[in-house]
């Protein structure tokens, strides 16, 4: 090689860099190769129980105004309904969420939904959008449509005899001198029974309403409100002020006083002067209900017969991933 080709081919060097060899993919062990394919393995079994679990989780049919009454796992604020149920189907041992779109705050449960749906009398939080996975939910869950069904007005039920002016009495005494309690109360007054030390109001307070009362926003809701609640007959809504009053054991007591237009005549009366007219009320049999509570009932134990053959035909995808080449 000339002086000239040893200089260029300096100059060049410099310039470009020497060539190097191109280096092959790593050198792995067995072991190594191993390892990652059951990692891979690993992380396809999680996205298809996370998957599973999120496909199963299903929309309660509540009242907006209703959240589960159980005690939350967690609360935290989700952006949205879909991250919530997101967030649920990562934890296998979530059973429930629940969503306030008022306010964003969520909660998840852990525990089996036995204690239907209340009011949130604490945070005064609404606009609740709840999920439970398929074959879930609290008693009643599946019987909602049916139950509808079985409501029909006071005037229908009591022959005409009902007008738009009364509601049935809190409680009953009956001739054999028995008190029958009527009216279903809430479990937490929506405002403090004394008032502040300020002297203010308690919050919500109108002349003449009890700290016990119930408010709706329409027929459809206290309906709905009173579906929710195994213990609930009937209900009275008025529709100017939306005040609400639940009630249980009617179809009972109707049965002590015999029946008929005289049997309803005795539970009935006028509600306070504030409330003269405007009140739309409406019962249920008890037959009805039960017939639409086990229609509920044996169709979630078809959701979770369903459930469990789908919890089975994952162990036998497990075993088949995880069986040993031969």
């Amino acid at each position: 090689m000339g002086f000239l080709d040893k200089l260029t081919g300096n100059l060049a060097d410099s310039v470009f860099g020497k060539d190097e060899e191109v280096a092959g993919p790593p050198k792995c062990s067995p072991e190594d190769i191993t390892l990652d394919r059951d990692l891979l393995k690993s992380q396809w079994l999680k996205d298809e129980e996370y998957d599973m679990r999120l496909h199963r989780l299903r929309q309660l049919d509540n009242d907006a105004n209703l959240v589960l009454n159980e005690q939350p796992s967690q609360v935290m604020r989700m952006k949205d309904m879909n991250s919530a149920a997101k967030w649920c189907a990562w934890d296998p041992s979530c059973t429930g969420v629940c969503r306030s779109s008022e306010t964003g705050w969520t909660r998840f449960f852990e525990t089996p939904l036995q204690n239907g749906f209340h009011q949130d009398t604490q945070f005064h939080q609404r606009g609740w959008v709840c999920l439970a996975p398929k074959g879930g939910g609290p008693p009643g869950t599946g019987a909602q449509n049916l139950l509808r069904n079985c409501f029909k007005s006071f005037q229908e039920a009591t022959g005409g005899l009902w007008n738009s002016s009364q509601v049935l009495k809190d409680s009953f005494w009956t001739p054999d001198g028995e008190k029958r309690q009527l009216r279903l109360w809430p479990e937490d007054p929506p405002w403090p029974l004394h008032p502040p030390a300020d002297g203010s109001p308690p919050p919500s307070f109108n002349p003449g309403n009890s700290p016990w009362d119930e408010w709706s926003k329409r027929l459809r809701s206290a309906r709905q409100k009173c579906t929710n609640n195994p213990e609930c007959e009937a209900f009275c809504f008025h529709e100017k002020s939306g005040k609400t009053h639940f009630y249980g054991g009617v179809e009972a007591v109707l049965d002590e006083l015999g029946g008929g237009k005289r049997a309803w005549k005795q539970l009935l009366h006028d509600p306070p002067p504030s409330f003269e007219s405007g009140w739309q009320c409406e019962v249920a049999s008890s037959s009805c209900i039960q017939r639409a509570v086990a229609f509920g009932e044996a169709q979630q134990a078809r959701l979770r017969k369903q459930v469990a053959q789908e919890d089975e035909a994952l162990v036998l995808l497990k075993n088949y991933v995880w069986k040993p080449a031969p």
